[in-house]
């Protein structure tokens, strides 16, 4: 009886039939990516991540909006390598952006300038004569400093 309420089952009871199904499903979604990439550049090609094809519609995901409005510009160009082989069927192409996986956190690119360049910035914040501008210098010191410390 506890059986029958199970809300996962054993992989083995699902018949092969289906999985052949899936495995032409996942397949096709990978020509397809394929055939978008081609016609991208190879920075911009990276950053286009999954398609699922949509009837008429082309769902292409990406992993951020900046990239995603990149390949915006590539619509055309990414549509007549579709019809070039065969996926007729396909009239427009909607962009995507996955959402970030929980816990997921971006690597920080920030550069902090070097000790001596700090300590420069400090000198001429010191040497300012508008008082708005030395302390907006003198601020930016501040945090540079507490950056440096951060990453070190």
């Amino acid at each position: 009886m506890a059986d029958k309420y199970r809300s996962f089952q054993s992989i083995l009871n699902y018949p092969q039939k289906l999985f052949a199904i899936y495995q032409h499903k996942i397949n096709q979604q990978h020509q397809l990516l394929a055939l978008v990439k081609k016609v991208l550049p190879a920075e911009l090609a990276r950053h286009a991540l999954y398609c699922v094809d949509k009837k008429t519609k082309l769902l292409l995901y990406t992993d951020s909006a900046s990239w995603s409005s990149q390949l915006r510009f590539f619509h055309q160009a990414m549509l007549d390598s579709l019809h070039e082989h065969g996926f007729k069927q396909t009239e427009t192409i909607q962009f995507k952006v996955m959402p970030p996986l929980r816990g997921e956190k971006k690597p920080s690119h920030a550069r902090i300038p070097s000790r001596e360049t700090i300590e420069l910035l400090g000198k001429q914040a010191a040497q300012q004569q508008d008082r708005d501008l030395q302390r907006a210098l003198a601020k930016l010191k501040r945090t540079l400093e507490k950056r440096s410390r951060e990453n070190d």
